[in-house]
């Protein structure tokens, strides 16, 4: 078998620290990516590019701290994103809207303190968000399951009028 026809990759657990562009231009059959619990901190900018099929990609229980804009463009099918468990603080513009068959995606257990507001909205749909910060599902239009504990947004009228910070 040579690796264009390989449907499974699981390089979890090892010393992958870098992924550069077009790290796995040759793959274009595989559907599962799993690279968890790999030191890896920095995601260059298509660095999934060729990924055409890749339905699920788990970069979970890493030191990730680096997102670009295009870090995941080339992800042409994927439905499951795992991000849980790094060092992310800010999402880089864009950094979500070339996923357009995205449905559920895994935020939590990052320090995210920027969305940045060219991501607000940047998707138009998506089945699942699990974040630790209900403001983490702005991301997308229309969510139908918002997962985080913690409800940092004003929501209601009642929200607004309790706030502390408006008193």
């Amino acid at each position: 078998m040579n690796l264009e026809e390989l449907l499974l990759l699981n390089i979890s657990n090892n010393k992958i620290s870098v992924l550069i562009g077009n790290a796995f231009r040759t793959l274009k059959s595989l559907l599962v990516l799993d690279l968890q619990h790999n030191p890896l901190y920095k995601v260059e900018d298509y660095a999934f590019n060729g990924l055409i099929s890749v339905s699920y990609l788990s970069l979970e229980s890493m030191a990730i701290s680096s997102l670009q804009s295009h870090s995941f463009d080339g992800l042409d099918n994927i439905r499951h994103l795992n991000l849980k468990n790094n060092m992310i603080h800010i999402l880089p513009h864009y950094v979500f809207s070339a996923l357009k068959t995205l449905q559920s995606i895994k935020l939590e257990q990052n320090p995210i303190d920027n969305l940045g507001e060219k991501n607000v909205w940047s998707i138009k749909s998506l089945d699942e968000i699990i974040a630790d910060r209900v403001s983490l599902c702005c991301i997308a239009v229309e969510v139908n399951q918002c997962h985080a504990p913690v409800n940092d947004i004003l929501t209601s009228r009642t929200d607004l009028l309790g706030s502390v910070i408006l008193q």
